[in-house]
């Protein structure tokens, strides 16, 4: 429950981050104007860190709604080359992304791609995501539940004979 609660402390977080962004004329709107226009390195790596956090927790989910839906195909699916990959992937992107500024990119550019796609479009992925994975959940449970009812009742008429 700890990692649910400072998930969605992180998603409220970046809500504000991303109300900033829209609006330039915010006298704080300083962070990602800095990052863009001065290339602050600390501020480089504190933004790829931050946003492929959400990458890998948007993987954990689905990794684990893979355990939870093909248990028995879950080890040859989630691998540790694959998730090295992923884990690989997410860094270089966003990294790349953050190095867009010096190749004569527009800041406004940036910011808008920046707002759409890693704030919106990562935000409705975990979202639904989440969704996908309580599904399954849900299912799980009704179907061991189902299991257990069987066994006790076969196991009450074996006990009555």
């Amino acid at each position: 429950m700890l990692s649910l609660s400072c998930y969605f402390h992180c998603r409220s977080s970046r809500s504000v981050n991303v109300w900033r962004l829209i609006d330039c004329s915010f006298p704080h709107y300083a962070t990602l104007d800095k990052i863009y226009n001065h290339g602050h390195l600390g501020g480089m790596f504190s933004y790829v860190g931050f946003n492929s956090s959400f990458l890998l927790v948007l993987g954990l989910i689905w990794w684990q709604y893979t355990a939870v839906t093909f248990p028995h195909s879950y080890r040859s699916i989630v691998t540790t080359r694959r998730v090295l990959t992923c884990i690989g992937f997410s860094c270089a992107y966003f990294t790349s992304f953050i190095l867009l500024q010096f190749a004569a990119v527009p800041l406004q550019t940036l910011l808008q791609v920046d707002v759409h796609i890693h704030s919106t479009l990562i935000t409705v992925l975990l979202m639904l995501s989440s969704f996908m994975l309580l599904r399954s959940f849900r299912k799980f449970a009704h179907t061991t539940r189902r299991l257990r009812g069987a066994r006790e009742h076969t196991s009450r008429t074996c006990a009555n004979k």
